[in-house]
């Protein structure tokens, strides 16, 4: 089985959400943060590789732990955004809306409209777009 792999990197790297682990000569008052290399199998021979610094590790594994709504957590969301995942058809993926007229249901991009009833195993609703970064950080990592 393919597992990302986690490392402090020690090479000058930006995380992606702008944290830098080196300054430049005048920027002696700015704060230095740990970067961390991940890497994810996608296949035999192909790797992606992002440099995260450790609070967007820490998203990251808190994101995995999220769950799929409920229908009753659904229905306290109208008129707010969920993310629906389709596993039968993924190019469906994306922000929808909950509408809780009727029997509820949500409504995409384009106007489509899924009855909750249509939601389950093959179709799953999130309160935020899950991270598609998914393994565990060795014991210790952020202590390195």
């Amino acid at each position: 089985m393919l597992r990302p792999e986690i490392k402090l990197t020690n090479e000058r790297h930006i995380c992606s959400c702008g944290a830098p682990n080196f300054r430049y000569v005048d920027e002696f008052h700015k704060r230095l943060y740990n970067i961390y290399e991940v890497s994810i199998p996608k296949g035999q021979f192909y790797k992606s590789v992002h440099y995260l610094c450790e609070d967007c590790l820490a998203t990251f594994a808190e994101t995995k732990s999220q769950k799929p709504l409920t229908i009753a957590e659904l229905k306290e969301r109208d008129g707010g955004a969920v993310w629906i995942i389709d596993n039968n058809n993924p190019r469906w993926n994306g922000w929808y809306l909950v509408n809780n007229e009727d029997d509820g249901f949500v409504i995409d991009k384009h106007g489509w409209k899924i009855p909750f009833r249509c939601l389950g195993k093959g179709r799953l609703a999130y309160g935020n777009k899950p991270i598609s970064i998914v393994g565990h950080v060795k014991a210790g990592a952020m202590e390195e």
